[in-house]
C-alpha cells in the first residue's frame, strides 16, 4: 500500500481524474450525430497536409536545437538532433508537457558521446527562448487576435503588441550581454524559489554562450517562425472538416498561447486541455463545441500518424537498451 501511495502515483491519478472529468463534461456539450457527419466529410488531403506540417515542425525543432547544441560540442550533427526529436515525439503521447521528450533528448545525445553539461544547458536555453518566442509571436500578431475579440480596441492592441514585441527583443539583448553579471545576483526575494533556480540556471547557460550571440538571435528568429506551424496545423485540421470561416492569422496569433498552456503538467499529452482550449479559441467564429472538439481530434489524428511514422526510427535503432533506468539516472538534471 505504501509503495502505491507515493507522490508520482498521486499525480498520475489526479491527471487521469482530470482527463476523465473533461471528457465527461465535453460529452454533454457535443452531438455524436453531428460529429459523425463532420468526420463523414473529412478531407484526406487537408489531413495529409496537417500531418506534413506536424512532421516538419519536429524536423525544424531539431534543426533549431542544433544551433544551440553545436556551440557546446562541435561533434553534434543536424541529423542526430532531428532523429532525437523525432524519436522523442513518440514519448510525448505518454508524458506530461515536454518533460519526457527532453529527458530522451539528453539520453540520446549523451549516448552519442555529446558533452552532457552542454546538452542540459542547450535545453535550458531552448525551453526559455521557446517560451519567450511564443510571447513574441503573440505580441507581434496581437492585432489579429483582438480584431475578432474586441475590434473597438484594435488600434490600442496593435500599438501594445509592437511595444511588447520590442520589449521582448530588448529583454533577450539584456540577457545576452549581462547574463554573466546577473547570474551572481540572487532574485530569491523577488521570485519563488523554484522559479528563481530556473532563472539562475538560464543565466548561467546564457553566460556560457559567450561570443556566440548571433546564434541566440538566429534561434529566436527560427523559433518565432516555428511557432506559426502549430497554428497552421490547427487551421488545416479545421479545413479538413469543412470549417472555412476561420481566420488563418487569428489562429496563428493565438496558437502559441495554447501551446504554452498545453505544457501545464495537469494531464497526459494535454488530453482534455487542448480540446477545451480549442473550443475557446474557435468561439469568436460561432463554431459549435462539437465542431471545435472535432478539430482537436483531427489534430490529434495528425499527430498520432506522425508518432507512428517516428516509431519506425525506434524499430531501426535498437540500441536503446535499459532506456527507463538510464533516463531515471539523468532525470534530476532538468528538475
Amino acid at each position: 500500500m505504501k509503495i502505491f501511495i507515493n507522490k508520482k502515483n498521486i499525480k498520475n491519478i489526479v491527471k487521469f481524474v482530470f482527463i476523465i472529468s473533461v471528457v465527461i463534461y465535453l460529452s454533454t456539450l457535443i452531438s455524436a450525430k453531428d460529429m459523425i457527419d463532420l468526420f463523414g466529410n473529412l478531407s484526406i488531403i487537408y489531413v495529409f497536409f496537417a500531418v506534413l506540417v506536424c512532421l516538419f515542425d519536429k524536423i525544424l525543432m531539431g534543426l533549431k536545437w542544433n544551433i544551440l547544441l553545436s556551440i557546446f560540442d562541435k561533434k553534434v550533427t543536424y541529423f542526430s538532433c532531428v532523429v532525437s526529436y523525432l524519436k522523442a515525439k513518440v514519448l510525448h503521447l505518454f508524458t506530461p508537457s515536454s518533460i519526457g521528450e527532453d529527458l530522451y533528448k539528453i539520453y540520446y545525445m549523451n549516448k552519442n558521446n555529446i558533452y552532457l553539461p552542454g546538452i542540459v544547458s542547450s535545453i535550458v536555453i531552448e525551453r526559455s527562448l521557446g517560451a519567450i518566442s511564443s510571447l513574441g509571436l503573440i505580441s507581434l500578431f496581437l492585432h489579429f487576435s483582438v480584431k475578432y475579440l474586441r475590434e473597438e480596441y484594435l488600434y490600442q492592441a496593435t500599438v501594445l503588441g509592437f511595444f511588447l514585441f520590442f520589449s521582448i527583443v530588448f529583454f533577450i539583448y539584456f540577457l545576452i550581454f549581462y547574463s554573466e553579471n546577473l547570474k551572481k545576483i540572487s532574485f530569491g526575494k523577488i521570485l519563488p524559489p523554484r522559479l528563481n533556480d530556473k532563472f539562475i540556471r538560464l543565466l548561467a547557460a546564457m553566460a556560457l554562450i559567450g561570443e556566440h550571440r548571433k546564434r541566440i538571435w538566429l534561434y529566436f528568429v527560427f523559433s518565432v517562425f516555428e511557432k506559426m506551424l502549430y497554428g497552421t496545423a490547427i487551421f488545416l485540421s479545421a479545413a479538413a472538416l469543412g470549417l472555412d470561416n476561420i481566420s488563418y492569422m487569428y489562429i496563428v496569433a493565438a496558437a502559441p498561447l495554447l501551446a504554452l498552456l498545453e505544457r501545464l503538467p495537469i494531464s497526459l499529452a494535454a488530453f482534455g486541455v487542448r480540446e477545451s482550449l480549442i473550443v475557446v479559441l474557435l468561439s469568436p467564429f460561432s463554431i459549435t463545441t462539437t465542431s471545435a472538439v472535432s478539430v482537436a481530434l483531427v489534430l490529434r489524428l495528425a499527430e498520432i500518424i506522425v508518432s507512428i511514422l517516428c516509431s519506425i526510427l525506434w524499430l531501426v535503432d535498437r540500441q536503446d537498451k535499459n532506456l527507463e533506468s538510464e533516463i531515471r539516472k539523468i532525470e534530476g538534471t532538468l528538475a
